[in-house]
């Protein structure tokens, strides 16, 4: 049985064919292996280097703007402050939680935050207020990629035959 794009592209559907350039992107006969890893390649380096610009430009971690730079992270470090005294329930008041955001961050404009995570990601928030914001910011970001490291390398092994297992090893 054929989808309805199946059918669109040139089977027996009746409902015509798709445009050339869709179906160009459909069968993606032009990815090769080399053009995806290229294409990841390139995003990642763009990634590290809006970071690297970011913290650059905003080494306090407030932008030109006056906004925070990583609105996500915003809420992980300002739930982190709350826990070291032990009130870490305190981190579902809005209220409270949007003043100790102004506390942190006196001559920013936090915006309207809440920290909306189940209470078990306190505990990967746990010591990210004892640094600077922006030493968290770059910790909780390497950490990131160092996370994803392990499954987009063996994802690219399988499409391309030869990826290093780390950064330093070629295979």
């Amino acid at each position: 049985m054929k989808t309805s794009l199946q059918s669109r592209d040139g089977g027996s559907g009746g409902r015509g064919t798709l445009p050339p350039a869709l179906t160009f992107l459909r069968n993606a006969s032009w990815l090769t292996p080399t053009r995806a890893l290229g294409g990841c390649a390139g995003l990642a380096i763009l990634s590290a280097a809006l970071i690297v610009n970011a913290v650059i430009s905003a080494p306090s971690g407030m932008a030109a703007n006056g906004h925070l730079l990583a609105p996500d992270f915003v809420t992980f470090y300002g739930a982190s402050s709350f826990l070291p005294a032990g009130h870490a329930a305190t981190v579902y008041d809005h209220t409270a939680f949007i003043a100790r955001l102004q506390a942190l961050f006196p001559h920013g404009k936090p915006g309207d935050y809440a920290f909306l995570y189940p209470p078990g990601f306190l505990f990967v928030c746990l010591g990210l207020s004892t640094l600077p914001y922006m030493a968290a910011l770059v910790l909780w970001l390497g950490a990131t990629l160092l996370r994803c490291w392990p499954p987009c390398a063996g994802w690219c092994r399988r499409a391309s035959g030869c990826w290093p297992r780390w950064p330093t090893r070629r295979c």
